[in-house]
């Protein structure tokens, strides 16, 4: 691990090579990758081309991947599809089924929502799955089977149709904990929509949406990411530009109503953005946001493109807040810029990140793809929110592991094992989360740390 800088609101935390042994650290370990075309027990693992989204079943029982491209400009499609695997207790996995989008054209299936998925979700009751299919501007309903986890196709919301609206280029999909309701952003026209959901049918209504730039709303131009407060009260959007395409870098906050099925604009926070003494920092190209299982603060991840010197002090990477329960506005504490983690890989191409958190709220799950092609794993401290950087896990270091441009990644329900798309790899990599290391520091000795005020 080289050196990496941490700014917040009062202090930057420069940490050296080996972290301090106060904390016996863990570390992250690949143990399996799944390839397309690869042998899976009788079956061959299909549908993983252009792998991009992953979800847990709240069982611990399967496995959900949704994958694939509507590449226009080349007249070629990878597999637009969703693929089923079985989850066994040590983290590793057998195939079941793949189904495709009827839209696909090289594996035409009779399933919808799946072209250019980029978001999968499993229904807290396990009963449903709900896909997001990009460049068919709808979601996917699909009914799960107890037992096995394979999926039949039910139906689908589809932008434009029956009312509903601000599904064009949907990107991210999230439900609230009692599964009531879903909640989906529409990239190509900057809106959030809201969905009530029937839990024994699994159909969804379209209640609301809102849009940037109407009724006074900022901060929601080009959304990628969206998520649900633990308390259902609020929900949370990350809208971010990259290097061909402009948006707000901001952090937009709805409140959600769920006795009248609304959505009510809370406020947005932008890159430099002014709060008291502090300005808002580390939303450059956000691309992810998370809320903490126990609500007290969110995190936003961006996309990375520079390293910076020696310091780590990239561009924009990690983000933190904190969060007020009662009204879900939030109040910046500190910014992680771009740093190597994996010190001998050797490639990574300009590209998002993605957020994990463990269901203990202890630790965060970071993608990084320039200049490292990984994971990190942070430990979160409760009650500050702060991240300390344990360890990092890539492609290439040394060996390839399936994690190619990793994509967004999903943790089983104990936080042992956590499943990564790799994008360009055509697989779902596996990474073990407990792993224990020696630092060397046991005595606690926190001499590596220096800490410098603003």
């Amino acid at each position: 691990m080289e050196s990496a800088t941490v700014q917040s609101a009062s202090v930057v935390l420069i940490a050296g090579a080996v972290m301090a042994g106060a904390l016996q650290a863990q570390n992250l370990e690949s143990v399996a990758a799944y390839f397309d075309d690869q042998a899976s027990g009788s079956s061959t693992i299909d549908g993983r081309n252009f792998a991009w989204a992953t979800a847990v079943s709240p069982d611990g029982e399967n496995v959900y991947a949704c994958s694939g491209v509507n590449n226009i400009a080349s007249g070629d499609e990878d597999d637009n599809a969703i693929a089923v695997f079985s989850r066994h207790v040590d983290g590793s996995l057998e195939f079941v089924q793949v189904l495709f989008d009827d839209d696909d054209t090289n594996d035409p299936g009779t399933a919808d929502g799946l072209l250019s998925c980029r978001s999968v979700a499993v229904s807290p009751d396990g009963l449903h799955v709900y896909t997001a299919g990009s460049s068919d501007d709808a979601i996917g309903i699909f009914a799960r089977a107890p037992g096995t986890g394979a999926l039949n196709f039910l139906a689908s919301v589809v932008d434009g149709q029956g009312g509903v609206d601000g599904l064009d280029g949907v990107e991210s999909l999230a439900m609230t904990s009692d599964g009531s309701a879903l909640f989906a952003v529409g990239r190509a026209e900057d809106a959030l929509a809201a969905f009530s959901r029937n839990s024994a049918t699994g159909a969804l209504s379209f209640e609301d949406v809102e849009k940037n730039g109407l009724g006074g709303l900022t901060g929601l131009d080009r959304p990628l990411s969206v998520a649900v407060s633990p308390d259902d009260l609020h929900v949370y959007v990350a809208s971010g530009s990259n290097a061909n395409f402009g948006g707000s870098d901001a952090l937009t906050v709805f409140e959600w109503d769920s006795a009248q099925t609304g959505l009510l604009f809370v406020d947005s926070y932008g890159e430099g953005d002014v709060q008291g003494q502090n300005t808002v920092d580390g939303l450059d190209q956000v691309s992810a946001v998370a809320v903490t299982p126990d609500g007290q603060h969110v995190y936003a991840a961006s996309e990375v493109d520079t390293i910076g010197g020696p310091s780590g002090n990239g561009n924009d990477w990690i983000a933190v807040f904190d969060r007020n329960p009662a009204t879900g506005e939030l109040t910046w504490l500190q910014r992680i810029g771009g740093f190597r983690i994996c010190p001998t890989s050797f490639f990574g191409a300009d590209a998002e990140s993605f957020l994990a958190v463990s269901g203990d709220g202890q630790r965060v799950f970071v993608t990084k793809n320039w200049e490292d092609n990984g994971v990190a794993m942070f430990a979160r401290d409760s009650a500050s929110g702060a991240l300390t950087f344990l360890d990092g896990e890539c492609e290439f270091d040394p060996g390839p592991i399936g994690m190619n441009l990793p994509r967004a990644m999903a943790l089983d329900p104990g936080g042992v094992h956590l499943y990564v798309a790799g994008n360009t790899s055509d697989a779902l990599a596996v990474l073990s989360t407990e792993a224990i290391f020696t630092d060397g520091f046991e005595s606690g000795d926190a001499s590596a740390w220096s800490a410098t005020t603003l």
